[in-house]
């Protein structure tokens, strides 16, 4: 489960489903600038790369917890 804490952005997460622990995953969409992602409520470290992209490093997560 993906979490964004800005409420005025619109978002296109991959459909991947089986990412891994350090993966880096790109997101797209608009307002973007300064958004945090946390996945199963774990911060991810997160690069905005502009107001209508950015990357996020998938947590590593506790077995079961997903």
């Amino acid at each position: 489960q993906f979490a964004f804490t800005d409420t005025g952005s619109t978002i296109t997460v991959p459909a991947v489903t089986n990412y891994r622990a350090g993966d880096t995953v790109g997101v797209t969409g608009t307002g973007l600038t300064g958004a945090r992602v946390t996945v199963n409520n774990v911060a991810c470290a997160t690069t905005v790369i502009s107001d209508t992209s950015i990357t996020f490093v998938y947590p590593s997560l506790v077995a079961g917890s997903y």
